[in-house]
């Protein structure tokens, strides 16, 4: 193609995205590369920075209530900020144990599926409501500064997302895997997240 690198990048993620819900269909073999082995050299660099463990467990039991579910949906579950925003409770399944990121909310207007661990379970559970938007801020970015100069803790952007891929990558070693649940493709996770905490 004859474009810049940035817009190659973009079609590389979104072929890698096609492939992923493929996958997930049956339309094509579960263990199908897709575009896991395409290498992509860019001088572009992206700069991940991530929470510590410590640093999230601070965050949320400081947050004002309204803000915990937020935090532990990023933190934990790994959906954009976007998609959190637009998220309702119904699509936050208890019983099963998932959160349905409909099309209509996901970045890539594909719908996934994303497993509730257990300590997203625990935090989620006394705010957990029948109906509603699970966001009800006007302006998320200044809650999350407010927040971060209290506990003095630097705000990373993209942190709570960057966080949850790179220990979930680390703790199931299946970069296929996440990158379904994170909606993203399986190239960015190996070019972006690989190494960046250990299991």
């Amino acid at each position: 193609l004859k474009c810049k690198q940035r817009t190659k990048k973009n079609f590389l993620t979104t072929i890698g995205t096609l492939f992923s819900f493929a996958k997930n269909r049956g339309y094509v073999h579960e263990t199908h590369p897709g575009t896991s082995k395409v290498e992509f050299k860019s001088n572009d660099t992206t700069k991940i920075d991530i929470f510590s463990a410590k640093e999230i467990e601070t965050l949320l039991n400081n947050a004002r209530p309204e803000l915990v579910p937020v935090l532990a949906i990023g933190a934990f579950a790994g959906l954009r900020s976007e998609e959190i925003k637009r998220l309702q409770w119904p699509s936050v399944h208890f019983g099963e144990r998932f959160i349905e990121v409909g099309a209509d909310i996901a970045k890539n207007r594909v719908r996934r599926i994303v497993p509730i661990p257990d300590n997203l379970w625990r935090w989620l559970l006394p705010y957990r409501k029948a109906t509603g938007p699970v966001y009800t801020f006007s302006n998320l970015a200044l809650q999350f500064a407010k927040l971060s100069k209290a506990v003095n803790i630097p705000w990373r952007k993209n942190g709570l997302r960057h966080s949850f891929i790179s220990y979930r990558v680390a703790k199931t070693d299946n970069v296929e895997k996440v990158a379904l649940e994170a909606g993203n493709s399986s190239a960015v996770i190996r070019s972006n997240y690989l190494k960046m905490v250990t299991g």
